[in-house]
C-alpha cells in the first residue's frame, strides 16, 4: 500500500521542519497565494539540494521528487500562504498513449509500449517555456524545450520503464503519439 500524502504548509519565507518521506517517487503539488516570488528548494537527508520551483505570483503546479527515504526539508521564499502536498505517484498506462493538460504536471507512471524513438505530436498555447521530459527508469529524454506556442512533432526516446512525463508549461498542452 502506498504511503499517505504528506502536507507541508506555511506562510511567507521559512524553512520547514524535517519531514519523513519514505523511499519512492513522488509528485509535489505546490500552491502559493501571493504576488511576489515563490521559490522552493528541497534538501535531501544526505544534504543534497535541488531547486523545485521559482515563479512569480499565485501558482499551482506539480514537480517531481525521488526519495531514497529519510527526513527532507523544504526552504520556501514566498510572500503569502503556500502548501506542498507530497503524494506517491501511482501507475496509469494511459499516459503512454497520449495526455493533455495545463501548466506544470507530473503524470502517473506508465509502462512504455516500446523502447526506442517514437514520433509524438506536441502542442502548447502558452507564451513562456514549454519543457517536456520523458523520465524512464532506463534514462531521461528531453522531448521538448521551446518558448511560446507550438504545434510540432518530435521523437520521444523511450528506455526501460516505468516512465513518466514531466511537463513545465504556462498554457494548455498536449502530448500524443503521431498516427
Amino acid at each position: 500500500m502506498p504511503p499517505a500524502p504528506i502536507v507541508v504548509a506555511g506562510e511567507g519565507q521559512t524553512v520547514s521542519d524535517p519531514t519523513e518521506i519514505p523511499q519512492g517517487v513522488y509528485r509535489l503539488n505546490l500552491s502559493h497565494v501571493g504576488e511576489r516570488n515563490f521559490i522552493v528548494r528541497s534538501f535531501a537527508p544526505d544534504g543534497g539540494e535541488e531547486g523545485v520551483t521559482n515563479v512569480i505570483g499565485a501558482y499551482e503546479g506539480q514537480e517531481l521528487l525521488v526519495s531514497e527515504g529519510g527526513a527532507w526539508t523544504f526552504e520556501v521564499n514566498a510572500d503569502g500562504r503556500w502548501t506542498i502536498l507530497v503524494e506517491p505517484i501511482g501507475f496509469d498506462d494511459s499516459s503512454a498513449t497520449g495526455i493533455e493538460g495545463s501548466g506544470d504536471v507530473i503524470t502517473n507512471l506508465f509502462t512504455p509500449t516500446t523502447e526506442g524513438p517514437v514520433p509524438y505530436n506536441f502542442t502548447h498555447d502558452g507564451q513562456r517555456n514549454f519543457i517536456v521530459r520523458l523520465i524512464c527508469a532506463g534514462g531521461t529524454d528531453g522531448a521538448q524545450n521551446e518558448i511560446g506556442s507550438i504545434e510540432a512533432s518530435a521523437m520521444a526516446r523511450f528506455s526501460e520503464g516505468p516512465c513518466l512525463w514531466d511537463v513545465n508549461a504556462d498554457g494548455n498542452w498536449s502530448i500524443k503519439p503521431r498516427p
